[in-house]
């Protein structure tokens, strides 16, 4: 092998693929407890959100971050406690 096919494959193998949402936020989790919400599942209203029509998040909840794409995205940890919120729009 020349050294430029070398190089090639050196940096073919340290390249992995990044996950969907690789984004989200150490504190938060993990792509395990982090996920997208379908269409409808969040409604707005006066004072925060409702998710899924049983958890609550205020405005002003720290939990509230911004989303890296057009989608509403939740972290769930421990089960059925709102770690993060991720809201499309720049909102956070």
């Amino acid at each position: 092998m020349t050294r430029i096919q070398l190089l090639v494959f050196a940096l073919g193998l340290s390249i992995s693929p990044a996950s969907a949402h690789s984004w989200y936020d150490q504190w938060c989790c993990n792509d395990k407890d982090c996920q997208p919400l379908a269409p409808g599942d969040v409604v707005e209203g006066p004072a925060g959100y409702t998710i899924k029509g049983q958890y609550f998040v205020p405005y002003l909840d720290k939990a509230i971050k911004p989303s890296q794409d057009p989608d509403y995205h939740w972290c769930e940890y421990p089960k059925g406690v709102v770690r993060c919120f991720y809201v499309p729009g720049g909102a956070g």
